[in-house]
């Protein structure tokens, strides 16, 4: 094989074990989110374990207490009574 093909299988493998290592490192941190239902995550409110959120439409995203793990639920789209829960909860909104 003459040098410029070798050089250029080096740089097509270096190229795919960098988009490799980034897709994983990426996915790595998105993965430690916690998907709950509904129901899961009114039952957190209730125990207190729910730090902080922020709502947007029907989505809810937030941190839990303790360690911070991020969470990430749907809420139904009219549903005026979870700004009262989280607030008696002691959530910051």
């Amino acid at each position: 094989m003459n040098s410029n093909v070798k050089t250029a299988v080096f740089w097509i493998v270096l190229i795919c074990v960098v988009v490799l290592l980034w897709t994983v490192v990426r996915t790595g941190r998105t993965g430690m989110e916690s998907h709950l239902t509904f129901s899961q995550f009114l039952n957190e409110v209730e125990a207190g374990r729910v730090q902080e959120v922020v709502i947007s439409g029907n989505e809810v995203r937030g941190k839990m207490k303790g360690d911070n793990t991020p969470l990430r639920t749907l809420i139904p789209t009219n549903y005026p009574d979870i700004y009262t829960l989280l607030r008696e909860k002691g959530v910051n909104v």
